[in-house]
């Protein structure tokens, strides 16, 4: 067994087992906005990460990371970042990310927002803090999102139906679950 020890205090947020190689666990933590690939093999895990994202938020203060989430494919990594975007990178190599998905009512305002991709990745959905749910064509991300709204408090955990891609379900800090169906997304 490993264990990741920081050297700093802080949270853990996302970790993600990437698909292109067995051996690396990616981490994103609540410090920053830096994704760090870790090669579980070795024993010095919390010394040496592989690989570091760039933190290119331009944000005056640091962000952190609340969620990542992989694509089925394991070649885009997506990472929701309380600076109110959702950067995706190329799984395969960190640096830079490749696009992002924002809307400017689109708030990941807590480390408790989660997203996920529709079972076929064309879709990606997340909670938010303006008591919505955002829903982006993941090849289109310069579109603005769908937009549901029907909450009274923050968005925090989002799912899409395995067997039937045009239900979701979201949660929410009102204390309800809504389940929604594509009929309802359009309007």
């Amino acid at each position: 067994m490993h264990i990741l020890i920081f050297k700093k205090p802080t949270s853990v947020t996302g970790i993600q087992f990437l698909k292109h190689n067995e051996n690396l666990l990616a981490s994103s933590g609540a410090a920053d906005g830096i994704i760090k690939y870790w090669d579980i093999r070795y024993r010095s895990l919390a010394k040496f990460p592989v690989q570091t994202s760039t933190d290119c938020s331009t944000a005056k203060r640091p962000h952190g990371i609340s969620c990542l989430t992989l694509d089925h494919s394991g070649r885009r990594l997506y990472a929701n970042s309380t600076d109110n975007y959702i950067y995706v990178y190329n799984a395969a190599d960190l640096g830079m990310p490749i696009t992002r998905f924002h809307h400017s009512t689109y708030r990941c305002s807590s480390f408790y927002i989660r997203m996920e991709l529709s079972p076929d990745d064309r879709y990606l959905i997340s909670g938010s803090s303006d008591r919505g749910i955002h829903i982006w064509e993941t090849d289109a991300p310069e579109r603005p999102p769908i937009v549901l709204q029907g909450h009274k408090h923050e968005v925090t955990s989002v799912a899409w139906c395995r067997s039937d891609f045009d239900i979701i379900a979201s949660c929410s800090d009102d204390l309800t679950l809504r389940v929604w169906h594509r009929r309802g997304f359009d309007e």
